[in-house]
């Protein structure tokens, strides 16, 4: 029974909790005075830092209204040198299809001469008749031929005519979308600008309301040390 109660004792005394660290003492009113006149100045090195950090924010937002304009009036300056040509390319386009319209129309009614003159050969009997309408229907044929080539000629031209809007069309976007896609990464570039520029306002004013925090704390530790 004494070994257990010795073991017990032995015990209690090794597992005790060991005494906890010393309190520091709190600051003096001469600490405190050095410490709120290091704030204060931070404070007043910070609100200097705030306002040059909101100029250059704004500073940024300008540079990116600058850019994105600029951007605008390339892309419109460019587009605006484009229609000329593109109006004359479609004007060609128009004049291509008047012809077009017009020479299968001579074509048509040639091949409509030549079938009434083969009709009226068939239906001839007089011999005298019958030579010259061989004649006629033979002057029309080739008259409907040579109409039918040179209304072929306009279809050429005509396709001619479209395939160059068309190639000058998609050239020409080309060209717009590669300075548009360069006028969107410049304004993009000012955007991060602007970004960067306000998350660093944001930094300092945290910074700063710490720091005011930290001196009202130890403005009232010295209030407190004077009463």
């Amino acid at each position: 029974m004494r070994l257990f109660l010795l073991a017990a004792t032995v015990l209690v005394f090794t597992t005790a909790p060991t005494s906890a660290a010393p309190v520091p003492p709190p600051p003096t009113a001469a600490e405190l005075k050095k410490q709120i006149a290091v704030l204060e100045t931070l404070i007043a090195n910070k609100k200097l830092e705030r306002d040059e950090a909101e100029f250059l924010a704004k500073v940024a937002a300008e540079e990116y209204e600058r850019v994105r304009k600029a951007g605008a009036v390339r892309v419109r300056e460019l587009g605006g040198t484009l229609i000329k040509p593109l109006r004359a390319l479609e004007g060609k386009v128009a004049e291509a299809q008047a012809a077009a319209r017009k020479a299968k129309e001579a074509a048509t009614a040639a091949e409509q001469a030549r079938d009434a003159a083969k009709d009226k050969l068939k239906a001839a009997t007089d011999a005298t008749e019958i030579a010259d309408l061989k004649k006629k229907v033979a002057e029309l044929e080739t008259a409907a031929t040579e109409k039918k080539e040179a209304a072929e000629k306009t279809q050429t031209a005509l396709k001619a005519a479209v395939e160059d809007v068309n190639k000058f069309t998609a050239d020409a976007h080309a060209k717009v979308s590669e300075v548009q896609k360069a006028a969107d990464a410049a304004s993009l570039a000012a955007a991060a600008e602007i970004a960067k520029a306000r998350a660093g306002v944001v930094k300092i004013c945290d910074e700063l309301d710490t720091a005011a925090i930290k001196l009202r704390r130890a403005k009232d530790q010295l209030a407190d040390l004077g009463k």
